[in-house]
């Protein structure tokens, strides 16, 4: 159980890392989730965490009642990197790095597999 509840606080640190400080500064997208959240930021200024929270809802309503296993594990997820995602969000980012290598960088944190 420890292993699993650092594994999701590491992944969701690069996650959260990945997108403040490579994804946002050039405006950047992911897909799934993340990529709507920072549709919203970027759009009306939304805080993408709590947005990935408010539209992966409807998604963990049904993952309650039809597959509790996928629920229980995937909510603690959620909750951690929304939380650092926003977290990160008061730090100043640096839009000094070349658009290519912020692309290539945010895809590296965002996807490393934590396990």
């Amino acid at each position: 159980m420890i292993q699993k509840a650092l594994a999701v606080i590491i992944g969701s640190l690069f996650i959260a890392i990945g997108i403040n400080f490579f994804a946002i500064p050039h405006h950047l997208l992911d897909g799934g989730m993340i990529g709507l959240g920072l549709i919203g930021k970027y759009a009306f200024d939304f805080p993408p965490g709590l947005t990935i929270i408010i539209l992966s809802f409807p998604l963990y309503i049904i993952a309650f009642y039809y597959n509790r296993d996928y629920f229980y594990n995937g909510v603690h997820g959620l909750l951690v990197s929304s939380f650092l995602i926003d977290f990160f969000r008061s730090f100043p980012p640096d839009s000094s790095t070349p658009i290519w290598v912020s692309s290539i960088c945010a895809g590296i944190m965002i996807g490393i597999y934590v396990d």
